[in-house]
């Protein structure tokens, strides 16, 4: 049972100029910005500016690939059970499983990657964290990005 569309992963040419975009016009925020070390930040999960509502870790992030593209979208399932019960008919109907079921540290949600007909990367996700303006933004790395609360590393191929 698919509820809606949670968030898309873009990748961008330029990951600073592309945030700034976003937040001028839809006034997204910042939950976690990935850094590449000190000085060189890869890209962000972001989130709706909505004070003091709770909202989803992230509806949009962006990816400074140095490639402009869609990376993935994300779908949130009713829970866990929904999640397992879509990997076992994704499975029996034989497509191509990408990564998961594994909790992912940044945000929380329970993931599962899967690639549809035509090579796009589909997610399907719940039990995400929620933020709101309370919320601080912080800075991780890319072990904490691709990192896993439980389950499977991610594979050297993901997203591509």
């Amino acid at each position: 049972h698919v509820l809606r569309l949670g968030h898309c992963v873009l990748n961008v040419t330029d990951f600073r100029k592309s945030e700034a975009w976003y937040k001028q016009r839809f006034g997204l925020v910042t939950s976690d910005e990935i850094a590449l070390d000190e000085e060189t930040a890869l890209g962000a999960f972001m989130r709706c500016g909505r004070g003091a509502q709770y909202v989803d870790h992230h509806t949009l992030f962006l990816l400074g690939t140095g490639n402009p593209g869609f990376n993935h979208a994300a779908f949130e399932v009713s829970g866990i059970d929904d999640l397992m019960s879509g990997n076992s008919h994704l499975q029996a109907k034989g497509y191509a499983h990408e990564w998961g079921v594994g909790r992912h540290i940044l945000g929380s949600q329970i993931f599962d990657y899967w690639r549809d007909p035509w090579g796009h990367t589909v997610e399907h996700w719940t039990d995400g964290d929620l933020f709101n303006n309370e919320t601080p933004p912080n800075r991780q790395g890319l072990e904490t990005l691709l990192g896993v609360q439980w389950g499977p590393p991610p594979p050297p191929t993901l997203g591509s």
